[in-house]
């Protein structure tokens, strides 16, 4: 599994499926509350928000699950929020 699949599936398990059960219609995260919530490091210990955003702004996991995803920030910012709303 790729890391993109694993930050595609943590975010579905932790944050989508959640937010679902609790009827909620729009989610804010940044990409560094899931970089932290993975542990995903670069090798010199700093987080990884571009990878977090790239693999979720995208067509793939907006399809996969049945949401609209909108960045608000820089891909390589760990305050980049990531809003997404449930359809």
């Amino acid at each position: 599994m790729s890391i993109a699949d694993e930050i595609r599936e943590y975010v579905w398990v932790a944050i989508i499926k959640p937010a679902r059960r609790r009827k909620e219609h729009t989610i804010t995260v940044t990409a560094g509350e899931i970089a932290d919530g993975m542990w995903l490091r670069s090798p010199s210990g700093h987080k990884e928000p571009r990878n977090v955003c790239q693999a979720l702004n995208g067509d793939l996991f907006a399809e996969l699950a049945s949401v609209k995803v909108t960045l608000q920030g820089s891909p390589d910012s760990t305050a980049t929020r990531l809003v997404f709303q449930i359809l």
